[in-house]
């Protein structure tokens, strides 16, 4: 089951934002955001979200879920504030992904790093996988990891604009 899936017959409300990185996807349930991604065809990736909600409603309705995660991504970076997220994946990947919300804004870790803190240092590949399907860009701070060589790479959303969150945020936590 993709970490996306969900029961059927959620209405899953949708809207695409403006961002400094690009156009983004944000969808919710009722329970919170289940999916915030960039963008760069909207026709693909609304064909994607229903693929991953396949049943599931899909609504575009921006609310007030959407326009909080969107601001995030439009202010000065920060670390994220309380949002209510939807979101369902193995242990291993929930394991993973609360890791990642400790990382603080303006701060990169390498996968090494984040497989020690969950107690198992050789999980490293397993965590880049667990990253590689982090379902909400910037809420979940994946761009956040690098491998140990220091090299930025390995984003689903493109290498450049990781680099340019990494050095929006680091710019951020100078000043």
């Amino acid at each position: 089951m993709s970490s996306l899936e969900f029961e059927s017959g959620l209405d899953i409300h949708y809207s695409i934002e403006g961002s400094p990185f690009g156009e983004i996807l944000i969808a919710s349930t009722h329970r919170g955001i289940c999916c915030m991604e960039f963008i760069d065809d909207t026709k693909r990736a609304l064909a994607h979200l229903q693929s991953c909600f396949p049943y599931s409603l899909l609504v575009q309705q921006k609310d007030v879920m959407h326009k909080k995660a969107a601001d995030m991504l439009s202010e000065s970076p920060k670390d994220v504030d309380t949002f209510h997220l939807h979101l369902k994946g193995t242990d291993f990947q929930m394991n993973v992904w609360n890791a990642l919300l400790q990382v603080p804004c303006g701060h990169l870790v390498n996968y090494g790093t984040i497989a020690k803190s969950l107690g198992q240092p050789t999980a490293s590949r397993a965590v880049g996988n667990a990253i590689a399907h982090n379902p909400v860009a910037y809420l979940i701070p994946c761009h956040r990891v690098i491998p140990a060589s220091g090299k930025i790479g390995n984003f689903k959303w493109g290498t450049e604009r990781k680099s340019k969150l990494i050095l929006w945020e680091l710019k951020s936590n100078s000043e």
